[in-house]
């Protein structure tokens, strides 16, 4: 399966795969995310509620992606996730709405989310993707420890 590419951003109607192009590229491939929403927000016009989602979601997912590690790993056979980067960006955009997106339905979350496991990923990965998702609890998020 290709790699997103930063052309297919220009094209993307859909705020999640917006929100996957880039926090693909900000993450592997060192583009800043504000500079990619602006640019998707310039290429396709989308609406105020559409802009918010990406945008929330894709800078959400970057801050907290260790936290969203430890949740994968948590739900894995192994102690390290074998994943590629394509696969890890789409796990954890699914976790993340799942754990800090309340008013995200978890049907909407499945549904989105194999749609885009199965144009990124394959259909193997979509069925740990799946599962990963609707194990993840907000329980499994440790606080901070303080000193």
């Amino acid at each position: 399966m290709p790699n997103p590419s930063l052309k297919a951003l220009d094209s993307c109607k859909d705020p999640r795969q917006a929100a996957f192009i880039i926090i693909f590229h900000s993450f592997y491939k060192q583009y800043f995310c504000q500079d990619l929403l602006h640019h998707w927000k310039s290429k396709n016009t989308p609406s105020p509620k559409d802009m918010s989602f990406c945008q929330r979601i894709s800078m959400g997912v970057l801050q907290r992606w260790k936290t969203l590690e430890k949740v994968a790993t948590l739900h894995s056979s192994k102690d390290k996730l074998s994943l590629k980067g394509k696969e890890k960006v789409l796990l954890y955009l699914g976790l993340y709405q799942k754990l800090f997106l309340d008013r995200v339905p978890m049907y909407s979350i499945i549904d989105e989310g194999n749609k885009l496991n199965y144009q990124y990923a394959s259909k193997f990965f979509s069925k740990f993707f799946t599962a990963c998702v609707q194990k993840a609890e907000a329980k499994d998020i440790e606080p901070p420890k303080t000193f």
